[in-house]
Formats: structure tokens, C-alpha cells, sequence
């Protein structure tokens, strides 16, 4: 049986932030008041034989008490999916 060591870049219960573009047309409301990048949660990170995956949910009013989650492929980080918030001064 051969097992290997997976690293990932964040852990369950980090916040990340998410590029809107790449949402569901309806997955955030606009009372949310979310422009570019949309505060999520990671609930799970998990490997299949297609890829690593980042499992979250949006931290927004619209989106509790409801179902349904992000996936993002490991990939992402750093490109739609991003570890720290940079803020211009």
C-alpha cells in the first residue's frame, strides 16, 4: 500500500478570500456588499484521483442557515483563491 504525505496551504477554519468573478451568478447577494474578493471559510480539504481540493463556504448574512459550499482545486491558491488580504495604505 503506498500512502503519501499531502501538504496543503491552509487548514480547516482559515479565512480565504475568493475573486467574484468566479462565483455562481447568484451564490452572494448584493445586500452582502461583496466587489471583488468575497471572506470564506474553509470547511474541508480533501484528495481524489482528479486533483486536491478546497472545500469553504462565504461568510456573508445571504449565505447562512443555507447549504451548499466552494470548491476550488489546489490550483487556485494564489490565483482565484487567495491566503492573505493585502490592503493598499
Amino acid at each position: 500500500m503506498n500512502k503519501e504525505i499531502v501538504e496543503f496551504p491552509c487548514s480547516v477554519g482559515d479565512i480565504v478570500w475568493v475573486d467574484v468573478r468566479t462565483l455562481p451568478q447568484y451564490y452572494l447577494h448584493p445586500h452582502d456588499r461583496c466587489r471583488d474578493l468575497a471572506k470564506c471559510e474553509v470547511i474541508g480539504l480533501y484528495k481524489t484521483k482528479s486533483g486536491i481540493f478546497i472545500k469553504m463556504s462565504a461568510l456573508y448574512p445571504s449565505r447562512m442557515h443555507k447549504r451548499g459550499y466552494l470548491r476550488y482545486g489546489i490550483g487556485a491558491i494564489g490565483k482565484t483563491v487567495f491566503t492573505t488580504l493585502l490592503v493598499k495604505t
